[in-house]
């Protein structure tokens, strides 16, 4: 996991030294410094020469701090980013490390963690803003009150998410925007795919009913345990990729369960016809162009739509295998 640290400095000579010590006496090695200077007219560029000889800073004029960290955020190539501004620190030698052992184990959702800030004046500690997860929410919707130097955000949310360098202040409300609507987005497809999978059991419960009035006992009962046999199928491929059952896995599981039942109840009506060949022809043929176009989605690198390739693509796997080994057309 690599942390780009983004420093952006204009005249910062009183604590320049103090900002690029903390960070290049750090134990965690995957690291990267970019600095985004205003053009500064003191001694900050030869404090830079000092410290980075090879480069990894530039300077040239912005119109203030935001503009300073779009600009290094085109440079950065890490998974996480950390900005800080050239008064900011870090605390310890091993505070990246701390805070890599807890992101490690992050799942892809989560796109910020917020830390603890000390605050203080000449590198003296004088407060802890230490905070706990509901307080630290209730800022961060209501007025702002996350320190970016004590915040670590996903690199490709922050650079589609870019700081507002019109504002002086508050440079960061389309990002806080931005997540406090896809929180918003992401309840709504929790309500909806719980919607979804109540109907989708109602429709089990009916398409069953249906089944067994019209099947001998023996097929039904075949019948009916195919759509359970391919959601384990699914499930499992999921579970093995570590996916929750979220809203597109539902809708690839409802898509799945009707192509599923339609393969299984045409080889069942054409048991007696005679025209065996044709009939697993017909089923292939549908199997493998249903396939190659919803299947072909998990191939997508954006996540949603690999998930609903991945889960069609196993379901339908699944109800193929199912339809020939157990509803075999005779001639």
């Amino acid at each position: 996991m690599k942390i780009s640290i983004i420093l952006a400095t204009y005249n910062a000579e009183k604590h320049l030294e103090r900002a690029l010590a903390s960070i290049f006496c750090q134990t965690y090695p995957n690291y990267e410094l970019i600095v985004q200077d205003g053009a500064s007219q003191d001694n900050t560029l030869e404090i830079l020469k000092k410290y980075m000889p090879h480069g990894g800073w530039r300077s040239e004029k912005d119109t203030g701090i935001y503009e300073a960290w779009n600009k290094a955020l085109e440079r950065a190539t890490g998974d996480w980013c950390l900005f800080l501004g050239a008064d900011d620190c870090l605390i310890g030698e091993n505070t990246l490390v701390r805070c890599y052992h807890h992101m490690k184990r992050l799942p892809k959702d989560i796109l910020f963690v917020y830390g603890a800030l000390a605050k203080g004046i000449a590198g003296q500690v004088q407060n802890l803003d230490n905070v706990p997860l509901v307080e630290a929410y209730r800022r961060f919707t209501g007025n702002l009150g996350i320190p970016f130097p004590a915040t670590f955000v996903r690199l490709d949310l922050a650079k589609k998410c870019k700081f507002d360098d019109s504002y002086k202040i508050a440079g960061d409300f389309d990002f806080v925007y931005f997540i406090n609507k896809a929180k918003d987005i992401g309840r709504d497809l929790d309500t909806l795919t719980g919607t979804m999978l109540l109907f989708f059991l109602a429709a089990y419960i009916v398409v069953s009913i249906v089944i067994c009035c019209v099947y001998p006992r023996r097929d039904s009962l075949k019948i009916c345990a195919a759509p359970l046999f391919l959601v384990l199928i699914a499930m499992a491929v999921l579970a093995a990729n570590k996916i929750p059952l979220g809203f597109f896995p539902a809708a690839a599981l409802v898509l799945v369960f009707g192509l599923g039942i339609d393969y299984i109840l045409y080889m069942t009506g054409k048991k007696r016809e005679g025209d065996a060949g044709l009939t697993r022809l017909a089923v292939m043929v549908s199997f493998f162009t249903t396939l190659l176009s919803f299947g072909a989605l998990a191939l997508s690198s954006f996540v949603p739509t690999h998930v609903f390739g991945l889960t069609v693509s196993a379901g339908l796997s699944g109800a193929f295998i199912f339809a020939m080994v157990f509803f075999p057309v005779t001639s």
